[in-house]
């Protein structure tokens, strides 16, 4: 495992074909996204410890390797830059993100572009 603070959520197919659908149904304006509040830290690797009957930490060790350039503990719904709105289901949020500047967006991709066609995984990575 990565880091021991490390919060993941998962959602099964139906649970993300349900999101989709909601959204879909919901006020999909220009520069909206739907999100889904799990509200459920789930731990898969001590999960998969537990299922036949063993205890994570004592019967299989648990080693952390540490986060990885870029990886966040946990995952925020909005940035302070963004606001998520609610919506009729409490699980459901509509996001509302700043417009996208599209010249902006087309020199990032161009320059993400350069790089993997130099094959510079690093600055691919970092970018």
């Amino acid at each position: 495992m990565t880091h021991p603070e490390m919060k993941r959520c998962f959602a099964t197919i139906p649970e993300a074909s349900q999101l989709m659908q909601a959204g879909a149904m919901g006020r999909g304006e220009r520069s909206s996204c739907s999100t889904w509040a799990s509200g459920e830290d789930r731990r898969p690797a001590r999960d998969l410890i537990r299922l036949p009957g063993l205890k994570p930490g004592e019967d299989v060790e648990i080693q952390f390797t540490g986060i990885r350039p870029g990886e966040k503990l946990f995952e925020e719904l909005a940035t302070d830059e963004e606001h998520a709105d609610k919506t009729k289901h409490p699980k459901i949020f509509v996001g509302r993100f700043r417009p996208c500047d599209w010249d902006e967006l087309q020199t990032k991709m161009d320059e993400l572009k350069a790089c993997t066609d130099g094959a510079d995984d690093a600055t691919v990575r970092q970018r």
